[in-house]
């Protein structure tokens, strides 16, 4: 897939998909598998810079890798708002991209608008029937508050994993100091945190794969105050990679952060942790 941050793309007679896609959940997928069952495909990302987001551009790249879109474009929600859906539509889908289809789903935010305009332009819009979670909707809300308070449905509803993605950064080498290293991650600042904990992950280095225990919780920085970090013990890996891109897929949830009073208590814990991980990849698989 290409990644773009502009509409200078090289593609004509396209079919579009475009709103936030925050999150992109199991409803949002549900848009996005119509879409990648058309020739030129364009995802239009809308970056909201006014709240915390549950996934970052890069995390949504990730995502949709797997699930077969040709062409995404990140631009600022404003651009969108601030134009009018009108004189986007007509220079972005029309005049740009050649649009002849536009997939939405049926509670996009703008949809009624959406569909008046592209009608206007002669552009058919296919709508796809909201995704239930029982007799609920899924969006990006009920996300939001599940992964603060109950991870393991938000983890479901997020397709069976929640992705993190940042560069590795160094940390306080206390894991290296026990023996035990980890990877700390940058994550960005407008990133909507999940539930504190620890969890069974997947991690990728580029086009390596390894299991991981990651650790989200705070700690104290340089003035004292609690921040949120991410950390992760790589199983069987020894390498220094600073700098580098890592994407973790968390699965699972383990169990709560908790203090220990030595080092023997933090192996014996991290010995547990391992094979619950060991356990829950095997009903998982």
């Amino acid at each position: 897939m290409r990644h773009y941050s502009d509409f200078n793309i090289p593609v004509k007679n396209a079919t579009v998909a475009l709103g936030k896609f925050d999150g992109m959940h199991i409803g949002h997928r549900a848009v996005i598998e119509e879409l990648a069952s058309f020739q030129k495909s364009v995802l239009i990302s809308f970056v909201d810079s006014r709240r915390d987001v549950i996934y970052t551009e890069t995390e949504k790249e990730h995502v949709l890798n797997g699930l077969g879109i040709e062409n995404m474009v990140s631009i600022s929600a404003d651009m969108f708002e601030n134009t009018g859906c009108e004189t986007f539509v007509k220079k972005y889908l029309v005049d740009t991209l050649q649009t002849k289809t536009v997939i939405a789903g049926e509670n996009h935010y703008r949809l009624g608008e959406l569909e008046s305009v592209c009608e206007k332009y002669g552009i058919n819009v296919k709508v796809i029937p909201p995704v239930k979670n029982g007799t609920e909707t899924i969006t990006s809300e009920i996300i939001r508050t599940s992964l603060q308070n109950n991870v393991k449905e938000a983890i479901k509803l997020l397709g069976g994993s929640y992705v993190i993605a940042g560069p590795v950064i160094h940390g306080r080498g206390l894991g290296m100091k026990y023996g035990m290293p980890t990877a700390n991650q940058y994550i960005a600042p407008n990133r909507l945190w999940p539930e504190y904990g620890v969890y069974a992950s997947v991690v990728r280095l580029g086009e390596r794969i390894f299991k991981g225990i990651t650790n989200i919780g705070l700690r104290p920085s340089g003035d004292n105050t609690p921040i949120p970090s991410c950390e992760t013990l790589i199983l069987d890996f020894n390498e220094q990679i600073y700098g580098e891109l890592m994407i973790i897929e968390v699965y699972a949830y383990i169990r709560p952060i908790k203090k220990f009073a030595g080092l023997k208590e933090v192996r014996i814990q991290i010995d547990k942790d391992i094979a619950q991980m060991e356990t829950i990849q095997r009903t998982v698989a």
